[in-house]
C-alpha cells in the first residue's frame, strides 16, 4: 500500500474516531440519567470502525493516484563522465621533460684557456722538432749544435650561438619551462661543441694502424702507436657501439683486453687509460690521444644565456627571446698526439 493511501486512510480513521468518541460520550450521559436505548446497542472497537470505514469508502480510495500531490526524485549514481560538466581538479608535477643528455662532453677532459681577446696566437708542434742531437764530445772538438723549429698559428674566436623563443603565457603557465629551456640550451650547446671539436681533431689526427681483428687488441695497438713516437695517451673517446665492442668478451677464449677494469660507477679503463663514450664520435671510430696537453679550448667569453622581449617585434607578440652563446674555439698544439682508429 502506498504512502498516499495510508495517509488517506489515517485521515478517515481520525474522523471516525472523533465521531465514535462523541457517540460514546452521549451513551455515557444517557446511562448516567438511568435510561437505556432499546434494541441491540452493542459497542464496536476502534479497529472495527476503521475496517468498516475502509470498506464503505473503498471505491473512492482506489481512485487515488500514487503520485497525487507528491514528487518523488529518481535516485541516480554520480559519475564524472555522466554527471560532471567541465574538468576535474588537476595536480601539477614540476619536473623538466625528459630529453637526451650526454654523460660525457669534450670539456670534461680538454682544459680551457681564458683569453683577453678574440684573436689567439698559439704554438703548434713541428715535426721533426728540429735538427741536431746530443753526443759525447771529443776533447778539443766543437760540440754538437741543436736547431729547434717553432711554428705558431692564429685562431680567431667566433660565437657558437643559438636562439630560442617562448611566449610570456607559456612561461607563466608552465612552471617547469624556464628551467627546461635553460637545461636544453646548455646541453645542446655542449653537444654541438663536441661534434665540432671531434671534426677538427679527426682531421688533424694520425690514422690508426693495426693488424688485429678484435676490438680490444686494436685499441692497444693504437695506444702503442702514439707512445712509440713519444706522445702521451691520457684518454680514449669512442662511439657507444665501439665502447660496447671493447667490453664484450672475445669469441674464442672468452677473455677481455688485458688490464681492463670497470669501477663501481661504471668508469672503464684499459691499462690505466680511461675509456669514454660519446655520440659525437661516428659509429665504429675511436679517438685516442693526449687530451690534457696536446689541445685546449681558447675562450674569450664563457657560455651564457641572456633574455629580452625587445627583439624585432617580440614585444608586440608578448614573446621572450633567449640567446645562448660562448666565444670559444679549439687549439690543437700537437696534431701528432692523436690517433683516429676504426674498431
Amino acid at each position: 500500500m502506498s504512502k498516499e493511501i495510508l495517509d488517506a486512510v489515517t485521515d478517515l480513521g481520525s474522523t471516525y474516531e472523533k465521531k465514535f468518541k462523541e457517540l460514546e460520550a452521549e451513551l455515557k450521559a444517557i446511562k448516567a440519567k438511568g435510561g437505556r436505548m432499546a434494541g441491540n446497542t452493542g459497542e464496536i472497537s476502534f479497529q472495527a470502525a476503521i475496517e468498516n470505514a475502509i470498506a464503505a469508502n473503498y471505491n473512492q480510495i482506489k481512485t487515488l493516484s500514487p503520485n497525487q500531490n507528491a514528487t518523488v526524485a529518481e535516485v541516480k549514481t554520480f559519475t564524472i563522465g555522466a554527471s560532471l560538466t567541465g574538468n576535474v581538479y588537476q595536480s601539477g608535477i614540476i619536473q623538466n621533460p625528459i630529453r637526451p643528455m650526454w654523460k660525457f662532453h669534450f670539456r670534461n677532459v680538454i682544459p680551457v684557456y681564458p683569453t683577453a681577446t678574440g684573436s689567439v696566437l698559439y704554438p703548434v708542434e713541428t715535426s721533426p722538432i728540429g735538427t741536431g742531437s746530443f753526443d759525447y764530445n771529443v776533447e778539443g772538438n766543437t760540440k754538437n749544435s741543436l736547431d729547434y723549429d717553432v711554428t705558431t698559428t692564429t685562431l680567431v674566436l667566433k660565437y657558437l650561438a643559438g636562439l630560442s623563443k617562448a611566449s610570456r603565457e607559456s612561461l607563466a603557465d608552465l612552471p617547469f619551462l624556464m628551467s627546461y629551456l635553460g637545461q636544453s640550451l646548455v646541453e645542446d650547446f655542449a653537444q654541438v661543441e663536441d661534434e665540432k671539436y671531434y671534426n677538427l681533431l679527426s682531421i688533424a689526427a694520425v690514422a690508426g694502424v693495426t693488424s688485429e681483428t678484435l676490438a680490444g687488441a686494436k685499441v692497444l695497438d693504437y695506444a702503442t702507436q702514439l707512445e712509440t713516437t713519444g706522445h702521451n695517451v691520457t684518454g680514449m673517446i669512442a662511439a657507444p657501439d665501439t665502447w660496447a665492442k671493447i667490453l664484450k668478451t672475445k669469441p674464442n677464449d672468452y677473455d677481455v683486453p688485458g688490464g681492463l677494469t670497470i669501477s663501481d660507477t661504471g668508469v672503464v679503463s684499459i691499462a690505466g687509460l680511461p675509456l669514454y663514450k660519446s655520440p659525437a664520435i661516428p659509429t665504429g671510430k675511436i679517438l685516442i690521444g693526449d687530451f690534457s696537453r696536446a689541445c685546449g679550448i681558447a675562450q674569450c667569453e664563457g657560455f651564457n644565456i641572456r633574455s629580452t622581449e625587445y627583439n624585432s617585434d617580440d614585444f608586440e607578440k608578448n614573446l621572450i627571446c633567449f640567446r645562448a652563446e660562448a666565444r670559444c674555439g679549439l687549439m690543437i698544439f700537437s696534431p701528432e698526439s692523436f690517433v683516429l682508429g676504426s674498431v
